[in-house]
C-alpha cells in the first residue's frame, strides 16, 4: 500500500502566502493616526491647580474616526495626553471635555463645592468645576493641534 502525500492545491498556497505578508506589513500600522504632536498642559480652575481628573479629546470634524484622546490629570494640574495609548494628537481641531470629580473622601472637601448624589450613600464626590465641561454637548474648550499652549482654565 503506498501513500500519496497530502498537497495543498497551487490557489490555495498562493493566498496563504498573501495573507501572512499581510500580517507582516501591517503589523506595526498605526491604523490611520499619521503623525502624532505631543500634547501637554495644565488644567486651572480659577487659577488654581485641579489636582486630579481626566481630560478627553473629540474630533471636531464630524465622522471623524474614532480615536480613544485621553489624559490624567496629575494631582499638581498637569496632564498629557495620548492617542489610542501613544503619547501625542494628531493635528485638527478639538471639542475638550474634563472630568473634574473627586474622589470620594478625597481633598475636596471644600463645603462650597456641591456634591453629587449617590443614591447608596447620601453623598460622594465633589465637583471640583463647572459641569458643563464634562459633556461634549456643553463644553465651550477648543483646542487646535499644533498649539503654542494647551493649558486649560476652568471655571467654578
Amino acid at each position: 500500500m503506498t501513500s500519496k502525500a497530502f498537497r495543498i492545491p497551487r490557489p490555495a498556497r498562493a493566498t496563504g502566502l498573501l495573507c501572512l505578508a499581510g500580517v507582516f506589513a501591517f503589523g506595526g500600522c498605526d491604523f490611520g493616526l499619521g503623525s502624532l504632536t505631543p500634547v501637554a498642559g495644565k488644567v486651572t480652575v480659577a487659577g488654581q491647580p485641579l489636582s486630579g481628573g481626566d481630560v478627553a479629546f473629540y474630533p471636531e470634524e464630524p465622522g471623524g474616526a474614532q480615536r480613544n484622546i485621553v489624559g490624567t490629570i496629575a494631582q499638581d494640574g498637569s496632564y498629557k495626553m495620548t492617542t489610542n495609548g501613544k503619547a501625542g494628537v494628531p493635528k485638527g481641531k478639538y471639542k475638550v471635555t474634563v472630568n473634574t470629580l473627586s474622589a470620594a473622601g478625597g481633598p475636596a472637601t471644600d463645603p462650597s463645592k456641591p456634591l453629587v448624589p449617590n443614591p447608596a450613600t447620601g453623598y460622594g464626590p465633589r465637583r471640583l468645576a463647572n459641569i458643563k465641561y464634562e459633556t461634549q454637548a456643553q463644553t465651550d474648550l477648543m483646542i487646535e493641534v499644533p498649539s503654542p499652549s494647551y493649558d486649560l482654565n476652568l471655571s467654578p
